[in-house]
């Protein structure tokens, strides 16, 4: 998830980055500014937009609603969060269809409960899957996972960068990722199609070099749903 902070206290806009990282964890890559105009810039040369801008309402030069206004000509999709002192001006967030907005001093567990739910919302819209370890929020491309594991009480989560481990089931998982991109191949692994590197009768190797077995009891609707991905690719 790619994150724009936006606010003319260098201060602020640190803690905020901070608190970016640390509630929304490794899913997040996060780009703090010091002025409206110069986000705008950065937004303009981009070809993939931020996802989330969290948006400071007073600030010299444009301010927050004018840049969300900006923002909004190029993209309907992406959540803005204001931060203001002033209250009263809020009404006006409605004009660009602000996802929430929270009042200096911003209370963390306030922004951690925004930022929680804005995660949400963008991996149900974004085909990313959220999850939380610990006190992290992560929310990672599907695009990007290489499979899931059953661990008992605990699920992991495989990426070619590194493992991931949360409770949940992989009834659960089933349930939440994307049914034509994983299929189930053994009772404790879900797994990418698009990551398929070598396929034999008993095993498979994905990319990174990760080895998954398949049992007898899903070879059969594996193959069958393999099939039809290598006709039809996503």
């Amino acid at each position: 998830m790619k994150v724009a902070v936006c606010d003319d206290d260098i201060r602020f806009a640190g803690k905020m980055e901070d608190l970016v990282e640390t509630c929304l964890g490794s899913g997040a890559e996060c780009d703090v500014f010091l002025s409206a105009e110069e986000m705008l810039q950065r937004v303009l040369e981009m070809t993939e937009c931020y996802q989330l801008y969290i948006l400071d309402v007073e600030m010299p030069g444009m301010n927050g609603m004018e840049a969300a206004v900006k923002i909004r000509e190029k993209d309907q999709d992406a959540l803005i969060i204001f931060i203001t002192s002033h209250v009263e001006k809020m009404p006006e967030a409605f004009d660009v269809n602000a996802f929430h907005y929270l009042v200096k001093p911003v209370d963390e567990e306030k922004a951690r409960q925004v930022l929680a739910r804005a995660m949400k919302k963008i991996s149900a819209e974004k085909k990313f899957f959220t999850f939380q370890e610990g006190r992290q929020i992560h929310a990672i491309c599907c695009d990007n996972i290489l499979c899931f594991e059953s661990r008992g009480r605990k699920m992991c989560v495989h990426t070619e960068e590194r493992e991931y481990e949360y409770y949940g089931t992989l009834k659960e998982v089933l349930q939440m990722a994307e049914a034509e991109q994983f299929v189930r191949v053994h009772h404790a692994f879900l797994v990418n199609l698009n990551k398929i590197e070598i396929l034999e009768r008993e095993q498979m190797k994905l990319k990174g070099n990760l080895i998954v077995p398949i049992s007898r009891t899903y070879r059969k609707v594996f193959l069958e749903q393999y099939q039809k991905h290598v006709m039809n690719p996503l």
